[in-house]
């Protein structure tokens, strides 16, 4: 799961440097992906939706001749994106890691094991109470 949502933002990534870039299309692209990847994490949606082309006059004399406000916008999305994909490497990747607090290293064998069946798999973790597995899942979706 954590590998598709990295290949989509680094698709959201490569397309800052298309030749027809749109700020808007791709602002509007990021925001739904950030809102579905990190539903909590509104802080960075907006964000997204804040950057904006700064062509007023001000922000040309202060930044001298050399400011291109496109490439700026683009700058500050490529670091909100790296950050996004920083945070996804920060969670918790290790299944084990998630049943070990849940299960016995037994039943966790049993479950990690791609050679043992679904019944025997349903099995180990039927020792879980109602509350224990609906936390389980949460933390592996």
């Amino acid at each position: 799961m954590k590998e598709k949502q990295k290949a989509i933002l680094q698709r959201h990534l490569d397309k800052l440097s298309d030749k027809d870039f749109d700020l808007d299309a791709w602002k509007s692209g990021v925001s739904a992906t950030i809102k579905q990847i990190f539903p909590d994490n509104w802080s960075l949606s907006s964000q997204i939706e804040n950057l904006k082309i700064e062509n007023s006059s001000w922000t040309l004399r202060d930044s001298g001749a050399d400011h291109n406000p496109l490439a700026s916008a683009k700058k500050k999305g490529l670091a909100l994106l790296e950050s996004a994909m920083d945070e996804l490497d920060l969670s918790v990747t290790d299944p084990k890691e998630i049943f070990s607090k849940y299960l016995d290293e037994d039943a966790i064998g049993v479950i990690l094991n791609t050679n043992i069946n679904e019944k025997d798999k349903l099995k180990a973790l039927s020792s879980l109470k109602k509350g224990e597995l609906a936390a389980l899942v949460l933390k592996l979706i």
